[in-house]
């Protein structure tokens, strides 16, 4: 591990574009190792478990650390002072520091219920397959409706279901359990997914359907598929390259048929990979601007609060509505602040009423209650996690227990969106999941188990 880490700081040292302050890429390698260590010490332990801190501080250093190493990002178009920056690369590695003390050393009570899920999961491949092809059906239906606000978070739930599916089909393959048919009809079935979520043009939804099977891999085989993550990062990086001039032509001929869709985005892959649209290099510099949320921080550290006051809370007023479904509340508070955000820091225009902006959890903190509210929140954060770890992710969760724990944990990468936006889901879609796979179990033995 150290001898990677030391390979990858030189390699994305000599690698950055332009001059940058010394104290970046000493923030930016502080922050690679911290990042690194819930890594090591998952495979230290050699637990059965959903990896979620690992996966989590791999994207926190890609959104924070990775541009610390290159000027030429997003930080130069939004042009904070050097000194913001800094600070902003402080926050962020202090910040995470904090989140991980709070996770490995908060305790919570040895009452603390554990969720467990026992299914017969080699009984019910045929089953499995079956509704993942009726749902997955439903999916391509629903991408032609347009559903009342009402029923929207049902929708999102029935089009992930194939995937929670899918997974537990995954799961069974990797123990050899499938026959012959079953297993040939699963990768047809997944790669239907990834080209559904391919075609949406948001590239977070084919990132966390493949995050839900690489949890599934490396709970089962204990190990880090090496050569299927290098394929998956060298697809992606055109991909987030071309994903806005996709998305501005999907818009602008008004192309409605998946096919048509998946025709243009494999058209605009095609041209980074040949070099007729843009080089492999810059399609590369145009992939890290868009995971880039470091230069979103220092611009919010720099207007806040001489420009704009600080929130006060108010982006977590509406946290305890995130959990009630709208089907049982339709007037409850309507979700806006991605449109607030944009507005209040001037990253849309105040005619734009369409473009909605992430709003980062760490960005929330600052822009709530300053340098004290990332400090305490992240803090707050790795609490939370460690209860969510407790709860879910433990080896006597049962195959139905990985499942939901990897629906859940995938749902909290999202890291970039905001605090209630992520966290108000997991619990619908958790105990959705979990009604699902208990009632598709052959003989389901569902019970909450004290911690021991």
């Amino acid at each position: 591990m150290v001898t990677l880490l030391s390979c990858m700081t030189v390699l994305l040292v000599a690698s950055g574009r332009g001059e940058v302050e010394i104290s970046r890429p000493i923030f930016g390698t502080t922050l690679l190792w911290l990042c690194a260590f819930p890594t090591w010490h998952y495979f230290n332990e050699r637990t059965r478990s959903i990896p979620y801190l690992p996966a989590m501080a791999a994207i926190y250093f890609f959104s924070y650390g990775l541009p610390a190493f290159n000027r030429a990002l997003r930080v130069n178009a939004f042009r904070p002072a050097a000194a913001t920056v800094e600070v902003a690369l402080f926050l962020s590695t202090t910040g995470m520091l904090l989140l991980l003390l709070a996770f490995y050393w908060s305790r919570l009570p040895k009452a603390t219920p554990r969720l467990t899920l026992d299914l017969a999961l080699a009984a019910n491949g045929t089953k499995l397959l079956v509704i993942s092809v009726a749902t997955l059906a439903l999916r391509v239906v629903l991408l032609r409706v347009k559903l009342p606000a009402e029923l929207v978070q049902l929708g999102d739930f029935l089009g992930y279901l194939p995937v929670a599916l899918l997974n537990g089909v995954f799961l069974l393959r990797l123990r050899g359990q499938l026959v012959r048919w079953q297993s040939a009809l699963w990768l047809p079935l997944v790669i239907t997914v990834l080209l559904l979520d391919f075609s949406s043009g948001a590239m977070a939804q084919p990132a966390f359907t493949l995050a839900n099977f690489l949890f599934v891999y490396v709970a089962e085989r204990g190990r880090l598929p090496v050569l299927a993550l290098a394929v998956i990062l060298l697809v992606f990086v055109p991909a987030l390259a071309t994903k806005l001039e996709y998305r501005h032509q999907v818009s602008r001929r008004g192309i409605e048929g998946t096919v048509e869709r998946l025709n243009l985005f494999g058209e605009l892959m095609a041209g980074v990979f040949t070099g007729d649209r843009m080089s492999f290099g810059d399609a590369d510099e145009i992939a890290r601007s868009r995971v880039d949320h470091l230069s979103a921080f220092s611009f919010v550290i720099a207007k806040t609060p001489s420009v704009v006051p600080f929130w006060d809370g108010a982006t977590y007023a509406n946290f305890l509505w995130s959990f009630v479904p709208r089907v049982l509340a339709p007037d409850k508070p309507k979700k806006t602040l991605g449109q607030e955000y944009g507005h209040r820091y001037g990253f849309i225009g105040r005619w734009d009423l369409n473009t909605s902006i992430n709003l980062e959890q760490t960005v929330e903190m600052y822009a709530n209650f300053g340098v004290p509210g990332v400090l305490f929140g992240m803090m707050l954060l790795g609490i939370i996690y460690r209860g969510l770890y407790t709860v879910l992710n433990h080896p006597n969760s049962g195959d139905g227990g990985i499942l939901v724990a990897a629906s859940t944990f995938r749902i909290l990468l999202n890291i970039e969106s905001d605090f209630s936006l992520v966290f108000g889901g997991i619990v619908q879609t958790a105990l959705l999941l979990y009604a699902v796979l208990w009632l598709l179990a052959r003989r389901p033995h569902a019970r909450m188990e004290l911690a021991t």
